[in-house]
């Protein structure tokens, strides 16, 4: 469902935006770095796509303790945001209070 309306699954595309964390898989930049790096440079150009849902698939992975707020700004958007991730979320929800956790598994 978007909006109260039944979506295909390929309707999806026009509406979301995905970021992977295998980050072989694309890059936007010829740019070569640790994988951190790459990560935050690819989130970059992200922040500029306006799309209502965006997913994170461990966006956070590679990249340094002191940097993780470039990945997380994007909590504080207007668009739906589902964040997949290994990290600590109690930090990241005294950070965004706003945020919620759906599912904490193994």
């Amino acid at each position: 469902m978007l909006d109260g309306k039944e979506t295909a699954d390929c309707e999806l595309r026009n509406f979301a935006t995905l970021f992977l964390q295998n980050q072989d898989s694309y890059c936007y930049f010829e740019r070569e770095g640790s994988g951190g790096e790459v990560q935050l440079e690819n989130l970059s150009v992200m922040r500029e796509v306006s799309s209502p849902l965006i997913l994170l698939d461990e966006a956070d992975a590679s990249v340094n303790h002191s940097r993780l707020s470039e990945v997380y700004q994007f909590l504080d958007s207007d668009a739906a945001v589902i964040l997949v991730t290994h990290r600590d979320t109690d930090k990241i929800l005294r950070d965004y209070p706003q945020a919620k956790v759906v599912h904490i598994g193994e």
